[in-house]
């Protein structure tokens, strides 16, 4: 941001119009639209330089990043494929990671202002966001439990191992959970909530990078897909790549035999497309 302020200190806002469009939209769009593009362009060369200059000191300096693991709410990174401002490798990717539970969608044919270029796609993903998805697609219960267990009639949960299990899992799966969770399940769902989480993910020995690792190479052992999805975005959350996911499941097959591994790989890449992590 200080480079692009200083230009516009030397020269105005105008200094920087064009290399602001080369960043803004694909060379097809201006082509195509360039009533849009002199729009931009006119809008930007009148743009007050101190306004700016304000916003750039300020956009230089903040940092939220430490915080994204904070955000609860079902979340969507829209990603222009050809965004050169936030680019999709430097920026929106670990943007998607960092906060839990996040999906990332990339709009092909868009640079940075994806909603212009692409009003249509970026509309539907925003109406699938704020609307839910379909309750009645596959998969999916059409008919609520007709006897739900208040959650207060269950005894507390550990509340140390819930803890590690939102940071690990993610709020909106261990809220599901134990959505589902009736008086027959939950003294499971305690034990799990004690045991897995407030003891074992919760020494000192490995860090979770090394346990998401470990978790993975178990499961395909075991051939516990139904598993592997919720610890494939957990192994993303501790900063595993997807290259590192691949060279863990490789490695597995090894050991554990190529069918596991091959159902695995058939998984972890449908979970990391899901979430916009693989083309």
């Amino acid at each position: 941001w200080e480079p692009r302020a200083a230009a516009v200190r030397a020269g105005g806002t105008a200094a920087i119009v064009e290399l602001s469009l080369d960043r803004w939209l694909t060379p097809a769009f201006r082509d195509a639209r360039p009533d849009v593009a002199d729009a931009l362009r006119a809008t930007l060369r009148a743009t007050a330089d101190p306004g700016y200059l304000g916003c750039a000191a300020a956009l230089g300096a903040v940092d939220l990043r430490p915080d994204l693991g904070r955000i609860a709410v079902p979340t969507l990174v829209i990603a222009g494929r050809d965004d050169q401002a936030t680019t999709l490798d430097g920026h929106l990717r670990p943007l998607a990671a960092a906060i839990p539970e996040a999906r990332l969608a990339v709009v092909s044919g868009a640079a940075h202002l994806a909603p212009l270029e692409r009003p249509a796609e970026v509309s539907a993903l925003l109406a699938e966001l704020l609307d839910g998805p379909d309750p009645a697609a596959p998969g999916r219960p059409t008919v609520p439990n007709p006897d739900p267990e208040p959650p207060m009639s269950q005894p507390p949960l550990d509340e140390d191992g819930l803890r590690v299990r939102r940071e690990v899992l993610g709020d909106a799966h261990v809220d599901r959970a134990l959505a589902d969770s009736t008086p027959f399940s939950a003294p499971f769902q305690q034990f799990v909530t004690r045991t897995a989480w407030g003891d074992v993910w919760s020494r000192p020995g490995l860090d979770r990078r090394a346990r998401s690792v470990a978790t993975l190479a178990a499961l395909v052992s075991l051939r516990a897909e139904h598993e592997l999805p919720m610890h494939v975005r957990a192994a993303i959350r501790h900063g595993l790549t997807p290259e590192e996911i691949a060279e863990t499941l490789l490695h597995t097959a090894l050991y554990a035999g190529l069918p596991a591994a091959n159902r695995a790989f058939a998984i972890a890449q449908e979970t990391l497309r899901e979430d916009g992590l693989l083309e």
